[in-house]
This record gives structure tokens, sequence and C-alpha cells, in this order.
């Protein structure tokens, strides 16, 4: 079929953004790959992938695109049908065919990436660090700063002059320009080096910045922006946002996590915080007491097992019921006895083994017997552990160790 005449695509998406269904004349046809195949329009509603916001979604003639690009000025539109079944469909070179856009993510990226105009021109006025790249992503977004670190003082100040101008509904402005007309603006940063049409975006007098991407008319349509944090990334600093609905459901699944965890925590929900802090401060000392009994448990149990195996230098523990610290405790007590202890854990696919100082070669009797069953785990001469994927293949690892050890345990004996 033709492969689309060489003229540029009329993108409705710039004349008319918030018309999502029109109905072009189909240009061309033309296979793309295995069930795939490309289309292109005399006139597309479908915003191409571009200027770090994705395409559009939707479908053309009912059926479902994968993706929206351009090439030279020609929007390309793919579907997930083969040439034949589209124009069993009716979308064949010289038919008008019917167009919808997937609305709710237009509207989600359009939302997003005018945030990311008007976060950059407010990181620049209040930190001074300019944005190098934006990344829209499908659960946030984020900007990559030209400054080695923003605190978390800065980004709640930036935060705030966000709402504030949210508040204030700064009308977005689309400039359509020649170079030389671009250049007479306070551009935010270069335009980039093209031919034709630039389109300046603006922010109401307070932002021009060229971009290709689509936007909305107002800050106020942005309703909310949510700073989630920053990191360092090489030599910037990586900031991530979500505005939008994203916000306003990120802040409705934090109101919610926050009533039902002060129900269980029985305290008002600006009260969680200090009473979680001292939850966990309760809760390390409570661990500390806790291992200290399991350690008094552990030579406890070890003593008596130290009686009941006197003639043999191996303890073989098997036990579903042992937690790995309490087992790694009790095989060093028996080991601090003079004896080797193997004690099974964690419903017996776990294992913590450990021998007496005197014992040299532990390791080297163990580490080859994992692969040899399937293990996984490691350790030294003085303590191992190892983790198998059922509790048969641990009982087979425990034998073949208490037969190893055995044999390479003479000389070994209690104190």
């Amino acid at each position: 079929m033709a492969s689309g005449k060489t003229i540029p695509t009329i993108k409705l998406c710039y004349d008319y953004p918030v018309v999502y269904q029109s109905d072009p004349v189909v240009l061309s046809v033309a296979d793309a790959g295995p069930g795939k195949s490309e289309i292109v329009l005399d006139a597309s509603p479908f915003y191409p992938e571009g200027g770090g916001q994705p395409g559009d979604l939707g479908s053309i003639g009912g059926f479902a695109l994968l993706a929206v690009s351009e090439d030279s000025g020609i929007v390309r539109h793919f579907a997930c049908e083969s040439c034949e079944v589209l124009a069993l469909g009716g979308v064949e070179p010289g038919k008008k065919t019917h167009c919808v856009v997937d609305e709710t993510r237009r509207q989600d990226h359009s939302c997003q990436h005018s945030c990311q105009h008007l976060l950059s021109s407010i990181v620049l006025r209040v930190l001074g660090g300019a944005t190098k790249s934006f990344h829209l992503g499908p659960s946030w977004s984020s900007i990559d700063v030209d400054l080695p670190e923003i605190g978390i003082d800065d980004l709640l100040a930036v935060e705030r002059e966000l709402e504030q101008a949210i508040r204030d509904a700064y009308s977005f402005i689309t400039h359509e320009c020649s170079p030389g007309e671009a250049v007479k603006f306070p551009l935010r940063r270069n335009i980039p080096e093209l031919d034709g049409v630039i389109r300046i975006v603006e922010i109401d007098g307070i932002d021009y910045t060229p971009c290709c991407g689509t936007h909305v008319r107002a800050s106020s349509e942005l309703t909310a922006c949510r700073l989630l944090k920053s990191e360092k990334y090489k030599a910037m600093t990586r900031v991530y946002f979500i505005a939008g609905e994203r916000a306003l459901a990120d802040y409705r699944n934090l109101a919610r996590g926050a009533r039902i965890t002060g129900g269980l925590l029985g305290c008002a929900e600006s009260e969680i915080a200090g009473l979680a802090g001292a939850q966990k401060a309760r809760l390390a000392d409570a661990e500390l007491e806790l291992k200290a009994i399991q350690d008094d448990c552990a030579r406890y149990q070890a003593r008596l097992l130290f009686a009941e195996n006197l003639g043999s230098e191996i303890v073989n523990i098997k036990s579903q019921g042992y937690s790995f610290g309490y087992a790694l405790a009790l095989a060093k007590s028996l080991a601090s006895l003079g004896k080797i202890g193997l004690v099974s854990c964690d419903g017996g696919l776990r294992c913590a083994c450990a021998a007496p100082v005197s014992f040299a070669g532990f390791a080297g009797v163990l580490k080859p017997l994992l692969s040899g069953h399937g293990l996984k785990g490691g350790g030294n001469d003085a303590f191992f552990q190892a983790a198998a994927s059922s509790e048969e293949a641990m009982d087979k690892f425990l034998e073949s160790a208490g037969k190893g050890l055995n044999a390479a345990s003479a000389g070994i004996g209690a104190p």
C-alpha cells in the first residue's frame, strides 16, 4: 500500500486540544511487523511521543493503538492488527475513519507536563537550579535539577509556591512563531535547533519555554501537586512529583492509611508519628530482652544436650519450630561446649551450624554439600548456614553433613 504523502500531518492535538474524537482521511496503511500496521492520516488527533511526554493511545476505526510517533512531520500510528484485518474494518487509504483518543491518559499527561513547567520555573526562581531533563512515567514524574542537593526544607518551600501558583490560576498560553521571533521571549531554556514553527509555552508572564507537548489551560486545572522526594543523581538532584488526579489519589491513600493506623494505635491521626516512635523504642527494648532470654534458654538446652550426647562429637537437632535466631544461639552454645551443633529451623528449610574453634575444616566439609543437595548458603570454620527449597533436601544435607563431619572430627572432645 502507499507509504503516505510527504507533507506534514495536521496535528489536531494542538489546534483542538480538548477534542478527543475526529474523522480524518486515511492516507496509507503499511505493514509494521507480524500482526502490526502503520497508519498515516491527513489529520491526527493523537499526540506523538516527544519532548519527554509519551504519545497518546486510543483507537482508529475501532482498532487499538500500540504507539504514536512522528518522523519528519509525519505522524505515524501503530495498530495491533495486520493491513488485511484493518481493511476489513474499513481502515484503508482514501476512506475516512473514526479516531478516539484515550481522554484520561491525555489529560493526565497534560497535567504532569504542565506541572513540570510550573515546578521547573519555581525551582529556578526559589533555589536557583535549572532543570536539565524531564521524565513522565506511569506512576510518577521527575526532573533533574542542576543542584548538588535539595533539602527537605527547600522542597517544602517549593511545594508551598506550587500550591499558591495553582490557586492563582495562571493561564497557559501557546505561541507559535519562527525561530527569529522565539528568541525575543525571556526563555527558561534554549530553543532546539529546528526549522519552521517553534512552539513557546507561556505561563502567564512568569515562564516561557519551547515545548511541543500538550498542556492544561490554567494552573488551577492541576488541582494539586505533591513533591515525593529528592535524591542525588550524578552531579545533580532528581526531584520526584505527582500532580492532578495522581496527587489526589495519593492523598486519599495516605489519609486512609492514617485513619487505619490511628485506629490500630488508638490515637488521633496527628499523634501517629509520636506514638510510632515511642512504640519503636519499646519494641527495640523488648527485642533485646527477648534475645537475652533466648540466649539463656539456648545455653541451658545446650548443656542438657551435651549431657545427653557425651559419646558424640556432633549434636544434630531437627526442629520445624525454631526461629533462625534461636537455632543460631543453640548451635553456638553447643560449639562453646566443644560440640558441633547442626540445628534446623524455619519449618525445616534453614539450618544454623557451628563448630568449636579447634575444628579447622568445618566449612571445607559443608560447602561442597550445598550444590550437591540444591541448597544455598555459606560461612566459615566457626559458623555456617544453609537454606533449602524443601524439608527433604535439608534433611539429606544434614545427614550428609553429619557423616562428613564425623569422618573429619578426630581430636575434638569435650572441655
